[in-house]
């Protein structure tokens, strides 16, 4: 927030740095401090912007994936696509690309590339990030097959990558990550660290979806704004950092 507020143009630009050794340079030549004079200065200052400069660096890579588009025509892509459904359904042979069973796992057509066009490349990974977590991705299979609370379990993790998304671009995630790092043990961040948190949102949107009781699947959209709106509340808070759920 004190950069956000700084009334000097390269402070507040802080968040287009991913080097904390190229922000630590330009913050001691705006401050005209030396760091050879004060070298224990220089080690807390990094270790204080270090989180900010790997959020920095995590949410370009995130926004980079997102800006790619399925392209059937790129290979591996498509291969992509295959391990997908062999990470669901490893006993079970896709017969072919365009198919009715890519609607078992969720998704709205026979061809899962054009469900991709919101999301698009982070929305696969996220999804294939989740078939590699066998538990998890074992757990929410069952729940999407509930016979009153059921879902589209392909749609859904879209949908919740787009939260994921919106909860980035409004700097909102930049607290759970500032947490991570500074209480989690965590120095750096990478994508994975996206991949992982949208395991934990998703198992996170099931557990509150089922709590609701819903009547039928016409009030998924409802639910899903107001679970939105849950981790919007949390990571104002206190405590911003989403926890696993149990």
């Amino acid at each position: 927030r004190c950069l956000d507020n700084s009334n000097n143009p390269a402070l507040k630009d802080f968040r287009s740095y991913t080097s904390v050794s190229v922000f630590s340079k330009m913050l001691l030549t705006e401050k005209d401090i030396s760091a050879e004079k004060d070298p224990e200065f220089v080690a807390r200052m990094n270790s204080t912007f270090n989180p900010i400069c790997e959020v920095n660096r995590v949410t370009m890579e995130t926004v980079e994936l997102k800006k790619i588009k399925y392209d059937t025509e790129n290979s591996d892509h498509e291969m992509m696509l295959l391990s997908l459904w062999n990470s669901f359904y490893p006993d079970i042979k896709l017969e072919d690309r365009i198919s009715e069973k890519w609607k078992d796992l969720g998704f709205q057509g026979t061809d899962p590339a054009t469900d991709f066009r919101g999301m698009g490349m982070l929305g696969l990974e996220c999804l294939l990030y989740l078939g590699k977590c066998k538990k998890t991705s074992g757990q929410l299979m069952a729940a999407a097959a509930h016979p009153q609370y059921g879902f589209s379990l392909a749609i859904t993790s879209i949908n919740l990558t787009g939260i994921l998304f919106d909860l980035l671009s409004e700097n909102l995630l930049r607290n759970h990550f500032f947490y991570q790092c500074c209480h989690g043990g965590n120095a750096s961040l990478s994508i994975t660290d996206i991949l992982e948190l949208h395991c934990v949102i998703l198992s996170g949107f099931v557990k509150f979806y089922r709590e609701q009781k819903p009547s039928s699947i016409m009030e998924f959209n409802i639910h899903k704004e107001a679970y939105a709106n849950l981790l919007r509340a949390k990571l104002r808070s206190d405590k911003p950092y989403i926890e696993k759920v149990e």
